[in-house]
């Protein structure tokens, strides 16, 4: 990255300032073969679509673990929690530029609730389950081709996908 001098920036500096000078120099990443193109071009949409928008015009000394809490969750509830996950770590970058050149004393987005998915919290398949899952691997001609019935009985055997990894479920699985 090229060198922005101390002192450059201060606590009056808006967000978005720093977020294009922060951008810019990931894109330099980017050029270098440092980090993916992809990346630059994801972080580049977050910005223009919900960063800037929604905090670009706050002053660095208005950037408080509190308000970029209170946008992360109202990003996780109107987009969803990728979103706010992606808006979570080029804040992170952002906030994390800035720190690194005396605008902030610490990185507000450190101490930010973790985004969770909506919904239900993952659990183990039942073995009915399992069976009926199996059932309609095995009937699929894709599937078996690509020998997917063979890796989900061993998966199902060694308890990585349900069960536990019980005798009963291994009983289940044919192993």
């Amino acid at each position: 990255m090229s060198s922005t001098g101390v002192g450059q920036y201060s606590a009056r500096t808006t967000l978005r300032e720093v977020a294009e000078q922060w951008h810019r120099e990931f894109v330099q990443l980017v050029e270098a073969g440092r980090r993916s193109p992809t990346t630059a071009a994801q972080y580049r949409r977050s910005l223009d679509r919900q960063i800037l928008p929604g905090l670009g015009g706050l002053r660095l000394s208005e950037i408080k673990t509190a308000r970029v809490d209170h946008f992360l969750r109202l990003m996780n509830s109107e987009r969803g929690p990728a979103s706010a996950k992606l808006c979570r770590a080029v804040l992170s970058g952002v906030c994390g530029f800035a720190v690194r050149r005396d605008a902030m004393r610490f990185n507000p987005v450190r101490d930010v609730t973790m985004m969770h998915p909506h919904g239900r919290e993952a659990r183990a398949l039942t073995p009915d389950e399992c069976l009926r899952w199996l059932a309609v691997i095995d009937g699929d001609e894709f599937a078996r081709r690509k020998d997917l019935p063979d890796l989900v009985r061993f998966l199902l055997g060694t308890g990585s996908a349900c069960g536990r990894g019980s005798s009963r479920m291994r009983n289940l699985c044919g192993h």
